[in-house]
């Protein structure tokens, strides 16, 4: 070992037993000596030069890392520099091995550097491109581009080339941002091509390695794409007198559209007219793809730029057009619609595109086309103008194909030729309407108003297609009145009004008005029902929706016998229509379902049957059809198809049925009459998945309903296939727990488990982030709560015998988490909850069961339902055995624990914070709450507590929060302003 070796290893060790005998803390305030010596200024200002011994001294007494980090955060004085460097102070840490397991390493000296770049950039910038290389870590690399930051750009330019070969993949925004803001420097300084290097590095589009095989592929940067935008365009401003750049972001975007799959120059496919609809800024753009979004800005600002000042248009032209790339061809387009006042050698490469043929056809550059030809028309001569028109007049160019796909669907007893010749009309009509009658003269123009005159105006001309999002439809005049105007005079308005070129409005935005007027008065509009189910759509939909929110809130008031009587009639109408719209009937089924819901039916009991009989016929609709049955959530498809939503509502109509059972009112034959209709489903079973989630659903009412009659085609649905997983599991999820439903149904839960066991996969009727084995153990931790006596008990070990151990931990976390949503449990709830933990501790002492079961015993301390004395054992019982998340939901209990018992709440913080491991943070949570259980500690009169707490508080220091010494004292000060 050479004697600089030696020397390092003697100061450690110093360190080591410094920091032993008088702790982290004791050493700090010594420091503060080291730190003032060291930053010894003349009275001119002039820095103190060190002596090697000084250097050397102060060395061995910040052998430690938090304490270098003290020392260097306050060391000013730069002419420590080159002593500090030959001491070998300077060098970062090494990447670790993977399996090494520390992500974050600090660098101090570094941090030294950076402040120091501005007084002495020469000196710093040397160490720094000397000491940092590949096996550096990552943070250490960024001081790189910090320190240029920092010094004039005459020293910084040098550090260009490293810090472009260090900074490299997907940077942090903030640090990418910095890498712009150093391009901008460069490029202030004229130094371009450095600056052009680093744009490269950043802004270069790159495949991310989660690109995805299908569909459109996803590509990246060396920042992220939400802040790709804003780099771009600073880094296309700071170098905006470069001549490469046009050429540049052109081959940017050519990246980026070769490697999404978004163009293919292969084969005749673009992409780029679907996302990006106008090259211009419109609300249609979908700016979904953020950095090819921000290059087709830049790339059209760019080339705009350019022509306006001056720079050669056909150079431009052919940058742009070089590949026949469509979204670059369509940038050139619009550049050249956007000059105004154009020069002659403008208009003439415009003209010249204006008269393309293939340009004035083809599908993908239809909306720039029409801007240049809008912007050039007015100011061809008329012999140009007249080529045009013969363009024109040559009708839509397609192929045999397309032509054939157009002919295929004209109208009965319409020619092909008839078919064809109203395709070319409609496509005129857009073309002109799209170019606008201010840049149209004579026959043309007079084509164009001829047109709008017998076809309207063109919706949306210069889009092929349109997309759009509305919260709502707008209404006309008239609807306003419908909240005022009698039933039957709305119903004459409906059926008479038809939107023209006088109003506003459509027919959707009257028929919300008509929703709205039926929820507010249902009385008066359900009594005609029989005629608001014979209207066209949307109205007879609308209408229906506003009786079921009236269901809802204002049952009493709607006329039921009138509105059964129409169901019936809608039954009859739905059943004619061609296209079977089931929407009114299943908004029917959910309406009565609102009304019958609850314990006491909204629906007059005398029509009870009627309502049931109403609701069966639905029972063998054919939706859903021939449905996968895998991959879906059938729960939520059974509360949107027809037979689910009719059996879901049947269930709810003999519970009401039952609860209204009186002299005056017998329930059993409408009951009968209910169970015949679902038993139809249940034998032979109905195939659909989504049916049998609504029968799992609906399980327990219809136990309570008839146990017998439940029991007798039970075994039936219950059976261990697709069909029965999902009845089982639904009932599972959905059902509230009890001793029947658990009991019933055991032999399949017996079978669930050990099928989980063996990782075969079940069959989820409604998808959520827990698996069935927790519901499973949800309803089981519930019975012991309750008290369940065998063979609940016996059924739980076995339970947690065979589920994995996160599931087990869940489930017990679960306990915690519902008694903390609990207002006020019951003592007898809480010690039976007690018995339950200590139960499963017991299990794992014994050897029984993985420790890992406890790891969310977190949520029992948060719930606070149990006192101290519990759970402050059990916790440090349980941070002895495992580690676990969630810590940070513990401080503040171990804070409010430690007035009382500070002893024992310094030693479980003490346990928690260093099974995180010296070299890293702590979690905040316990963090934040450390500095009072440590004053409280050191105020307690056991003199080992005291110990304790100081050796935490020297722990903290070790780990990195170098303050927590002021930090007890503020709490020791807030501890004494409370008493």
């Amino acid at each position: 070992m050479d004697r600089a070796a030696y020397q390092d290893a003697l100061s450690i060790i110093e360190n080591a037993i410094t920091s032993r005998i008088l702790g982290f803390f004791a050493v700090k305030e010594k420091l503060q000596g080291v730190v003032d010596s060291a930053n010894v200024q003349t009275e001119d200002g002039t820095w103190r030069t060190p002596a090697e011994t000084d250097v050397s001294t102060t060395l061995a007494r910040i052998g430690g890392l938090q304490h270098r980090r003290i020392f260097y955060d306050q060391l000013g004085n730069p002419e420590w520099i080159g002593s500090l460097d030959r001491f070998a102070a300077l060098e970062p840490p090494k990447r670790l091995d993977a399996d090494g397991g520390q992500q974050w390493q600090p660098w101090p000296a570094g941090d030294y550097l950076v402040r120091m770049a501005e007084h002495r950039p020469l000196e710093v910038r040397q160490i720094l491109l000397r000491v940092i290389d590949e096996e550096t870590v990552w943070r250490t690399k960024v001081r790189l581009l910090e320190a240029a930051l920092r010094m004039p750009v005459a020293e910084s330019r040098a550090m260009a080339s490293a810090i472009q070969a260090h900074l490299t993949g997907e940077l942090d925004p903030y640090v990418a941002l910095d890498v712009v803001t150093f391009i901008e420097q460069l490029s202030q300084a004229g130094e371009t091509q450095s600056a052009m290097r680093l744009a490269q590095t950043l802004l270069r589009p790159r495949l991310s390695p989660n690109a995805g095989d299908a569909g459109r592929r996803r590509v990246v940067a060396g920042i992220d794409s939400y802040w790709y935008a804003e780099a771009l365009r600073r880094v296309t401003s700071a170098l905006s007198a470069d001549s490469r750049l046009l050429g540049t972001v052109y081959a940017w975007l050519r990246e980026e559209q070769r490697l999404s799959d978004s163009w293919d120059p292969e084969r005749d496919w673009d992409a780029s007219h679907i996302w990006r609809p106008s090259i211009s800024d419109h609300e249609q753009n979908y700016r979904h793809h953020d950095i090819a979004d921000a290059l087709v800005d830049a790339l059209r600002d760019i080339a705009i730029s350019q022509v306006e000042s001056g720079v050669g248009l056909e150079r431009v032209m052919r940058t742009l057009e070089r590949d026949r790339m469509p979204i670059a061809m369509r940038i050139a387009v619009f550049a050249l619609s956007a000059q105004d006042g154009q020069q002659s050698d403008a208009l003439q490469v415009a003209k010249e595109r204006v008269l393309d043929r293939d340009l004035l056809h083809h599908r993908w550059f239809f909306r720039e086309y029409t801007q240049l030809a809008a912007a050039t028309l007015p100011r061809l001569n008329e012999a140009d103008y007249g080529r045009w028109e013969a363009l024109v007049d040559e009708g839509p160019q397609v192929s045999e194909q397309r032509r054939q796909r157009i002919v295929e669907h004209r109208a009965e007893g319409q020619t092909e030729d008839d078919a064809f010749a109203e395709y070319a009309t409609m496509r005129r009509h857009e073309l002109l309407s799209a170019v606008g009658a201010d840049a149209l003269r004579g026959r043309l123009l007079d084509t164009h108003t001829g047109l709008v005159e017998d076809l309207g105006e063109y919706e949306h001309a210069g889009f092929r297609s349109w997309h759009s999002i509305s919260a709502g439809e707008e209404a006309p005049p008239i609807a306003v009145e419908l909240a005022d105007m009698p039933a039957k005079d709305v119903l004459a308005i409906l059926r008479d009004w038809v939107p023209d070129e006088r109003q506003t409005g459509t027919r959707e935005g009257l028929a919300e008005s008509l929703q709205e007027a039926a929820e507010a008065r249902p009385a008066e509009f359900s009594a005609l029902t029989q005629a608001f189910v014979h209207l066209d759509e949307p109205y007879r939909s609308r209408f229906l929706d506003g009786i079921r929110q009236a269901a809802e809130s204002n049952a009493g008031a709607i006329d039921w016998s009138a509105y059964l009587l129409g169901s019936r009639e809608l039954q009859v109408a739905v059943g004619r229509e061609d296209d079977r719209n089931i929407y009114p009937l299943r908004q029917v089924c959910i309406t009565i379902e609102r009304a019958v819901n609850g314990e006491k039916t909204r629906l007059p009991e005398q029509l009870l049957a009627d309502a049931a009989a109403i609701v069966a016929t639905c029972i063998d609709d054919p939706d859903p059809s021939d449905e996968d049955g895998f991959g879906s959530d059938h729960l939520t498809k059974a509360f949107n198809a027809m037979r689910p939503v009719a059996a879901h509502t049947l269930i709810r109509l003999a519970r009401a049925t039952k609860l209204a059972q009186s002299e005056e009112f017998d329930s059993a034959p409408v009951i009968a009459a209910v169970q015949d209709t679902l038993q139809s489903r249940l034998v032979p079973r109905d195939p659909s998945l989504a049916v049998a989630a609504a029968f799992g659903e609906g399980l327990s009412l219809m136990m309570w309903i008839d146990t017998a009659w439940t029991a007798s085609w039970l075994p039936g649905a219950a059976t261990t296939d697709t069909w029965g997983d999902v009845f089982i599991t639904t009932a599972l999820t959905t059902n509230t727990t009890s001793t029947q439903l658990l009991n019933d149904l055991w032999p399949s839960i017996d079978t669930i488990l050990d099928r989980t066991a063996g990782n075969e996969s079940v069959e989820m009727g409604w998808r959520s982030d827990r698996p069935v084995c927790d519901f499973i153990g949800d309803h089981l931790m519930t019975l012991a709560m309750w008290g369940s006596t065998s063979p609940w008990p016996e059924r739980t070990e076995s339970y947690f015998g065979r589920v994995s151990t996160e599931t087990a931990a869940a489930v017990l976390g679960q306990v915690g988490w519902r008694l903390m949503n609990t207002t006020e449990p019951s003592r007898e709830l809480i010690q039976r909850a007690e018995s339950i933990w200590d139960a499963r501790q017991a299990a794992v002492d014994q050897g029984n069961a993985d420790a890992g079961q406890l790891a969310q015993f977190y949520w029992w301390v948060h719930s606070n339902k149990f006192p101290t004395t519990w759970w402050l054992p059990r916790l440090a019982r349980v941070t002895e055995q495992i580690d676990f998340d969630g810590r940070s939901f513990i401080g503040e209990h171990i804070e409010e624990a430690a007035q009382t018992y500070p002893g024992e709440a310094v030693a479980l913080m003490t346990q928690l914070l260093r099974s995180e491991g010296a070299g890293t943070l702590a979690r905040h949570g316990l963090v934040t709450s450390a500095p009072k259980v440590i004053a409280l500690g050191l105020r307690c009169a056991d003199e080992s507590v005291e110990r304790v707490s100081r050796e935490l508080m020297d722990l903290l220091g070790e780990q990195g929060i170098v303050d927590m010494d002021e930090q007890v004292a503020r709490a020791a000060r807030e501890i004494e302003d409370t008493n």
